[in-house]
């Protein structure tokens, strides 16, 4: 299972067609990122924006975190921008913690173990357990295509 791919010196980890998380009602998502500065519509990890679950930069350069399931599709994002509370060239650890919560969903995205604020950005619903379905999950990649993985 698994396997890494490098593009112009760039590597994409790819986890293979799995789903850990499959009819989770709660996750926490974190992770170590140096981060490069590139913002705008990034994720670094996930099986790609509106499938499932990605953490990534949007086009508002906001941390956010996107899920997909039971009924519908949200988006959480940082209130702030990224450049606000990241350095380029600096290690950070980033988590998010998502709990359904019998129809009360809580939320709660740390930078460097500070708490940050987040907006809420809805699309259809709040899910209420995570996708089920598989596809390739990845670890540093863009939804941009291979000229953009980093």
């Amino acid at each position: 299972m698994g396997g890494s791919t490098t593009y112009a010196g760039a590597q994409l980890l790819s986890l293979g067609s799995v789903n850990p998380l499959a009819a989770s009602t709660v996750a926490t998502f974190c992770q170590w990122i140096n981060f490069d500065g590139i913002i705008n519509n990034q994720y670094w990890i996930g099986r790609s924006y509106d499938t499932s679950f990605a953490i990534g930069i949007d086009g508002n350069n906001s941390i956010e975190l996107q899920v997909t399931g039971t009924g519908g599709h949200f988006i959480r994002a940082s209130s702030d921008r990224v450049s606000t509370f990241l350095t380029a060239g600096k290690w950070h650890h980033i988590c998010w913690t998502w709990d359904y919560n019998a129809g009360t969903p809580l939320f709660a995205l740390y930078s460097d173990g500070i708490s940050k604020t987040q907006a809420y950005r809805a699309y259809t619903d709040v899910v209420s357990a995570m996708d089920t379905g598989t596809g390739t999950l990845g670890i540093g990649d863009t939804p941009l295509g291979a000229a953009f993985d980093f």
